[in-house]
C-alpha cells in the first residue's frame, strides 16, 4: 500500500482491506443424498494477519446464503441473514491467530484454482517491433481447475 502522504508519528489512518481465500471453504459433510442440501465449512481467521498492531478491526463475512448452521463466536459476534459479523477488536497484536468456522448451504458449485500449475505452453513472451510505436506483451498462464462437489451416496 502506498499513501498519498506519509503518516506522521502517533497518527492513525483507517484503511478497509478486502480479501479474497483460495481454498477456504469445503463441503461439509462430504457425502451427502442428493435430496439433501449442501453445506459446505468456511474456515479462516478471525483477525487480520498483519504485520503491525492493529488498533480496531470489523469484519464482515458475507455469504452465499442465510442459512448458516454455525459459526464460530469469537465475543462479539453476531449474524443477520448471510453476513456474520466479529468485533470490533482492539490492539490486536502481530501476526494474532484464532479460528473463525462458519458452516452454511451453498448449493453453488464452486471452482477450486491451483496456482501455480506450470505447464510447458506457459510463457511470457515480449515482442517490440522497431517500425511501430506499439509494443505487444502477451502473458500465457495455465491453471488447474476442478469443480468441488460433495458425493452422493
Amino acid at each position: 500500500m502506498v499513501l498519498a502522504q506519509p503518516l506522521n508519528p502517533g497518527s492513525s489512518l483507517n484503511v478497509k482491506i478486502e480479501e479474497v481465500f483460495a481454498h477456504a471453504m469445503s463441503p461439509f459433510p462430504t457425502k451427502i443424498t442428493q435430496s439433501e442440501k449442501q453445506f459446505v465449512l468456511f474456515s479462516g481467521n478471525h483477525y487480520l494477519y498483519s504485520f503491525y498492531t492493529v488498533k480496531s478491526q470489523t469484519t464482515t463475512v458475507t455469504l452465499a446464503s442465510s442459512t448458516i448452521e454455525s459459526y464460530s463466536k469469537l465475543k462479539p459476534s453476531s449474524q443477520q441473514d448471510s453476513m456474520v459479523k466479529y468485533g470490533p477488536y482492539t490492539d490486536i497484536e502481530p501476526f494474532k491467530q484464532s479460528p473463525m468456522r462458519i458452516h452454511f448451504e451453498n448449493n453453488s458449485p464452486f471452482l477450486s484454482v491451483s496456482w501455480p500449475f506450470i505447464s510447458t505452453a506457459s510463457a511470457l513472451r515480449l515482442t517490440i517491433s522497431p517500425s511501430s510505436k506499439l509494443s505487444l506483451i502477451a502473458v500465457v498462464h495455465s491453471f488447474f481447475i476442478e469443480r468441488v462437489m460433495i458425493s452422493f451416496d
